[in-house]
């Protein structure tokens, strides 16, 4: 783990046609940027995706609503605990 990002965020990709990761099927990748100020919002996001991704059927009803920034924007509170 570096946190040599100029800003921490997050990318969230969801793809209609799986990708093959290391001989699994995945529909959704999250990725993460970590500033060296930014470990403190890292591990409260961090928390927060695992409860919502953990859950099963939660990474379906996400990536069935994230066509669009607002898609994830709409589904996302549906899904927190």
């Amino acid at each position: 783990l570096y946190q040599d990002a100029y800003r921490t965020g997050i990318c969230v990709l969801s793809v209609e046609e799986p990708i093959s990761w290391a001989g699994s099927d995945v529909f959704l990748v999250v990725m993460c940027a970590i500033a060296p100020d930014g470990l403190a919002t890292f591990r409260d996001i961090l928390d927060v995706l695992v409860e919502i991704l953990l859950p099963p059927g939660n990474v379906k009803t996400l990536t069935d609503g994230a066509k669009s920034f607002e898609g994830v924007q709409s589904t996302l509170p549906s899904l927190l605990p």
